[in-house]
Parts: C-alpha cells; structure tokens; sequence
C-alpha cells in the first residue's frame, strides 16, 4: 500500500512540474500508469500506455501472440505477488529516475540506486503517437 502511495504522489508531482508541450502527459507518467495499471493485473488499461507487438513481438511464435506472451508476464508477476517475499509494486524510491524527451521520441530511465541488483537498469523507450506517449521497448540491462 505505501508503494501505491509513492506512486501516485509521484504521478502528481511529475505531472504538475513537466513543463506544458504538446503531449497530453509526459513520458514519465505514462510509464508510471502502464507500471500501475500492470501491477492491478488491468490489461484494458495497460494496453492504452503501450505497444504490445513492439514490445512483446520478439516472444512471439507459431502458437503465442505478443499479447499472450505479455498476459502471461503479468500474470506471472502475480503468481509471484502471491508469496510474501515478493511484490508487484514498483519500488520507485530505489531508482534514480530520469527521461530524456524529443519531438517524437522519449527515453524513461530507472537506474537502481543499489549496485548489487542484478538488474542495474531499466529503459522505457516511447513514441509520441496522436499527442500521447506509447512504450514501444523496455530494455533491463545488468549489473557487475
């Protein structure tokens, strides 16, 4: 629950200072919103903040769409929610969170403040598309 509340107040915060373009809402925030809307296991939702055959598409075979294939990484992240050592809430506080935005394009980066992770960073890259920002890759890169 207190994941869920950093995440909106950062949500507000990240809204209310990006400064005014063009885009509905900045990089950041949609990123933020397919994270929340993941972790509620809100598909219909979800689906609004990203491309799933771009991102999906490369897990795709003869019997598994890109949706199926990302349905079923969700859907795993909330088997795994089940056991108390782990949790489907995106800690932001233990990144260091930056975005680099052009006309066209945005990079969102999440690089973990603990060194030892074995996942060092995070990088969202998105695609402006009708005045709204989409996720179009999501690469994790690793540490030591």
């Amino acid at each position: 629950m207190k994941a869920l509340k950093y995440t909106f107040i950062l949500l507000i915060l990240v809204t209310a200072c990006h400064s005014k373009t063009n885009q509905e809402e900045s990089p950041l925030a949609v990123v933020i919103k397919l994270q929340a809307a993941e972790s509620f296991f809100d598909l219909k939702e979800a689906q609004k903040f990203i491309d799933v055959e771009r991102v999906f598409g490369n897990m795709a075979s003869d019997t598994l769409t890109a949706k199926d294939a990302w349905e079923s990484v969700v859907m795993f992240g909330k088997s795994l929610a089940r056991d108390k050592k782990f949790t489907n809430f995106f800690r932001y506080y233990e990144y260091k969170i930056t975005e680099e935005v052009s006309k066209h394009n945005a990079s969102v980066y999440f690089e973990s403040i603990n060194r030892e992770r074995p996942t060092r960073k995070i990088i969202f890259s998105l695609e402006s598309r009708n005045n709204h920002w989409i996720v179009v890759s999501i690469k994790y890169q690793g540490g030591k």
